[in-house]
């Protein structure tokens, strides 16, 4: 079964929001010098997994009316199966996380490249989202750039608050 334009949709926007959570928790654990890439990648993973479920279990409770029951487990796959776009959009940052965990590049390096690869991803979003919606070249680059720089952002208030 196909899905639907909306549940693209939802798709679309948990991996945005995924990435902003990804970006700033690589942010903020990369501050602690005794956090190793693998332990920020854990705790990346981890805090990802319990937004993929809180999303999940919000959109069971915010749905249309259940006449009084319990949601069905489909309906509980299907929420999960619809926000797991949350976690996914980790996966770049995990990956570059890894490289440095097993050495590939330096721990810096590899927090470094994780952050530039949610900022790059967040405005690549953008640029789809505008194409999607039918702007034309010179405004789809102008919401590629404002959704990067939300990431810029984003990254720095993190970095202010820790």
């Amino acid at each position: 079964m196909e899905a639907s334009r909306d549940d693209r949709r939802v798709n679309l926007a948990g991996t945005i929001y995924g990435t902003v959570i990804a970006t700033a928790l690589v942010a903020g654990l990369s501050e602690d010098p005794d956090l190793s890439p693998g332990e920020i990648a854990v705790s990346m993973l981890s805090t990802m997994a319990a937004f993929w479920i809180a999303h999940a279990y919000a959109e069971l409770l915010a749905g249309e009316g259940t006449d009084g029951r319990l949601p069905s487990l489909r309906a509980m796959r299907h929420a999960l199966g619809r926000e797991w776009a949350l976690v996914q959009a980790a996966g770049p940052a995990t990956l570059a996380l890894l490289a440095g965990e097993v050495g590939l590049v330096s721990g810096h390096a590899s927090e470094q490249i994780a952050i530039w690869l949610g900022l790059v991803a967040l405005a690549g979003w953008g640029w789809v989202l505008a194409r999607q919606n039918r702007l034309s070249v010179a405004r789809a680059l102008l919401v590629s750039l404002a959704s990067g720089a939300l990431g810029v952002v984003v990254v720095l208030v993190k970095l202010a608050v820790d």
